[in-house]
């Protein structure tokens, strides 16, 4: 039987330890290397989350801002210059009273513009809050927008709905749901060259389901977009004002506690699915 030198026996101890060492360290750097890329990526989509929801809530506050102007607007030009008039008016009917005259055509005037002050607030009244969808709810208020634009001949909106029976929803949400289908529609008018669009609310088991269709000229997208923010382009390397659009209604859905995805092609129209709890 063949006897081993010292050095032998240490070389095979050697060569036996490194045999059991290198796997192992080997495996501690793939774990090491793996939990570090873990940790970059968990980084990279935080980073990624807090620039999506600082997108949505800049998207809020311009729409807010939006509408402040526009009320601030209609104020300073149509209530607040017939006002004016109307002061006007009533300094020189107060002068031909001094004067023992019966200010018959000033009268009538400052009539005719109080008239216009209040038809102008109620105009800014139904902005804020139609009408329709105050005293009957969502599904009558979306019901005849769609007819009305359906008057136009120009294109076809085809609006589906189970809400038979459904209890009528908080005022707020409501309104919310309504301006998401009115800014949908609106950026599909400006922008899509849409022959048909296809608007379903569906209600069942406490969850409503807002699906939005077009058949227009779409947009590319590198992914498919989620309000969840999973692996998807930033709406703003979309184009921008349909992208500014989108945005708007994401920041409304976010605000319910929603989901929102949506898909579109070149060519392929555009695909909108909105999922809200109602409990």
């Amino acid at each position: 039987m063949a006897k081993f030198t010292e050095l032998e026996v240490y070389t095979m101890f050697l060569i036996g330890t490194l045999g059991v060492l290198l796997p192992t360290i080997a495996a501690i750097l793939f774990f090491v290397f793996y939990q570090r890329r873990l940790l970059k990526q968990h980084k990279e989509n935080k980073a990624l989350e807090a620039s999506y929801q600082r997108e949505l809530l800049e998207a809020n506050i311009q729409t807010q801002e939006k509408v402040r102007k526009q009320i601030a607007k209609d104020l300073h030009d149509d209530v607040g210059s017939n006002l004016s008039a109307i002061k006007l008016y009533i300094n020189q009917i107060q002068l031909k009273i001094k004067k023992e005259e019966f200010p018959v055509e000033q009268t009538q005037h400052a009539k005719d513009l109080a008239i216009n002050a209040i038809q102008s607030v109620r105009q800014i009244s139904h902005n804020l809050l139609p009408p329709l969808l105050e005293s009957f709810g969502l599904v009558e208020a979306l019901q005849d927008f769609v007819d009305k634009l359906n008057g136009a001949d120009a294109f076809q909106i085809n609006f589906e709905h189970n809400w038979q029976d459904q209890p009528r929803l908080d005022i707020q949400k409501e309104l919310a749901l309504f301006r998401i289908v009115q800014e949908l529609i609106n950026n599909t008018l400006k922008h899509a060259q849409a022959q048909h669009i296809r608007v379903h609310l569906f209600v069942g088991q406490q969850k409503l389901k807002l699906l939005y269709e077009d058949d227009g000229i779409g947009f590319e997208m590198t992914e498919h977009r989620t309000s969840e923010h999973q692996l998807i382009k930033p709406l703003k390397e979309q184009p921008s004002k349909k992208g500014l659009g989108l945005k708007n209604i994401e920041s409304r859905v976010q605000v319910l506690n929603g989901h929102m995805s949506f898909h579109s092609e070149k060519g392929k129209g555009l695909q909108v699915e909105i999922h809200l709890n109602l409990v």
